[in-house]
């Protein structure tokens, strides 16, 4: 019955979406643009073109609120009946499904929460530094995709932009920097081809590595166009490969692991191009890397329990009532004034619409797993800091265990660390606070 009921309001939400126009008005020219159009403008450099699309945006979606209601309350209600009718011997909570998903204990997750919400005064600062760099009082909504401004960025020249076997360079030196093997694994790549970077006529957008069973291979797939994300871009996306490559001759059951450890190793190549690019002195990269920093920050330690602590209180919610559109305003206008606060001077009661993770039908409470794989890829990293190279054979064998343990027992094995408790979170965070301080000097000194 599934394709008629549960998933006919994922579809329903999909097809509202699609059909979806978001007028904008450019160089007084007005258009009707498609939201992935519309999407693309949140990234603009013009500040108040992204909150004009930002508004109008909001404005569409208000149009089908109702429907969009009714698709949200009635996912949440069938989730919600099918655990009570599978509560016969013992009482089944709506979050029990995406926890076992995810590999992790409950505890796990509000020792996490409760560590992102204890320093949120580190993550506003970010946003404030954020918006001093844009000449602005506040970080906004329209902000949080905001590139760096050109009055910072010595990256728009196209004397700037790196040629493709130089951003291969970079990040084997990144990579190597680590571990010699990790830096000699981007030669096998190359050697065996595995690296589709040309822009393309007819090319689909994104980045993705993907993983061939029978081969054990995992290329890379890009549109590599020269600039500093993109080489960001090409670090995540091998350390994907990566992962991939450490598994591959594990039985095909031990090689599915869960979206909490699925970002580890790429999270890391990111972070170790990073940490090499700041130790080169690379002036002209620093207030680039560091703004990157900031927004990926503020994106999965601030938005990320945003949503999370939004979809309980619809779940807790709709226990016992049916939500309106204004009940759904309402309470995303609480969890943001929870984790934005005075930080964000304008909230976005509709964001439970405009997002779609919310509508999903095959997968609940979505999100989580990226504030855990950002935080733990953080506490990977402070091991490699620590240890530096002795530290490789256990990275590898704590990818090559991701598929076959719970994140808990990763954790005490590889890391001799307790992730139900506060500590190795907070150990995570302090990265990040070290980060803001970073970004803080890069954007004074600028």
């Amino acid at each position: 019955l599934a394709p008629s009921a549960f998933d006919a309001w994922w579809n329903l939400y999909d097809e509202i979406a699609k059909h979806l126009r978001v007028q904008v008005t450019i160089d007084a020219k007005t258009s009707l643009l498609g939201l992935g159009e519309a999407d693309e403008l949140l990234a603009d450099q013009d500040r108040d073109l992204r909150k004009q699309v930002w508004q109008a945006t909001n404005e569409a979606w208000k149009v089908h609120d109702l429907s969009v209601a009714q698709g949200l309350n009635s996912l949440a209600g069938i989730r919600l009946k099918e655990n009570e009718l599978r509560s016969s011997k013992r009482p089944k909570h709506f979050l029990d499904d995406a926890f076992h998903d995810a590999g992790v204990k409950a505890e796990t997750i509000e020792a996490m929460i409760a560590v992102a919400r204890d320093n949120l005064p580190t993550a506003h600062k970010a946003m404030a530094l954020i918006a001093e760099g844009m000449g602005a009082t506040h970080y906004e909504p329209w902000d949080k995709f905001a590139p760096c401004p050109t009055s910072l960025s010595r990256q728009e020249k196209n004397s700037d932009k790196m040629t493709f076997p130089e951003a291969i360079d970079l990040v084997r030196k990144a990579f190597s920097s680590f571990h010699p093997d990790m830096g000699a694994f981007v030669d096998t790549c190359l050697a065996d081809r595995m690296i589709e970077a040309r822009t393309l006529p007819g090319k689909t957008p994104g980045a993705y590595s993907h993983s061939f069973l029978r081969s054990g291979k995992a290329p890379v797939f890009m549109s590599y166009s020269g600039s500093l994300d993109q080489i960001f871009t090409l670090a995540h996306e091998l350390g994907h490969s990566l992962h991939t490559y450490s598994m591959n001759d594990l039985p095909v059951i031990q090689r599915d692991y869960p979206m909490t450890v699925a970002e580890t190793a790429s999270n890391v190549g990111e972070m170790l191009l990073s940490g090499y690019l700041q130790q080169q002195d690379t002036s002209k990269t620093d207030i680039v890397t560091s703004w990157a920093d900031m927004q990926n920050g503020i994106g999965y330690l601030v938005n990320i329990p945003l949503r999370y602590e939004f979809e309980k209180a619809l779940y807790e919610r709709r226990q016992d009532e049916f939500l309106t559109p204004n009940d759904l305003r309402e309470e995303m206008l609480r969890a943001h004034e929870l984790w934005y606060g005075d930080g964000m001077e304008t909230k976005d009661p509709m964001f439970w619409a405009s997002k779609q993770h919310f509508h999903f039908s095959d997968i609940s409470f979505y999100n989580f797993p990226y504030a855990f794989g950002y935080l733990f890829a953080s506490g990977v990293y402070s091991k490699i800091l620590e240890q530096g190279s002795d530290f490789y054979p256990a990275y590898i064998n704590l990818l090559r265990d991701t598929g076959r343990m719970s994140a808990e027992d990763l954790a005490a094995k590889h890391l001799g660390v307790d992730l139900t408790q506060k500590d190795f979170w907070q150990t995570s965070y302090d990265i990040f606070a070290q980060k803001v301080a970073d970004f803080e000097r890069a954007l004074k000194g600028n």
